[in-house]
């Protein structure tokens, strides 16, 4: 099924239980795949030391990384209308 995102609810808390409680076989890209609605985070899945940059496809939140020799940071927003 889909993971839905409704204007009000915290994307990131949905969307990290669907990757938390995924199968063994069902991949990163896969989850994400299914997220409808606005959404835009970092995931690092420390069993693979692989880091997931993702935002929803219609570009509804920005998702921004600044990066240094000794630093990054990162920060993600949303336009009300």
């Amino acid at each position: 099924g889909n993971i839905r995102v409704d204007v009000g609810e915290n994307d990131t808390i949905k969307v990290l239980r669907a990757l938390r409680d995924r199968g063994s076989k069902q991949s990163v890209m896969s989850v994400l795949s299914q997220v409808e609605g606005p959404f835009a985070m970092i995931y690092y899945e420390r069993r693979t030391k692989t880091l997931f940059f993702a935002k929803d496809p219609e570009g509804r939140r920005s998702l921004l990384l600044a990066t240094s020799s000794s630093s990054s940071s990162s920060s993600s927003s949303s336009s009300s209308s």
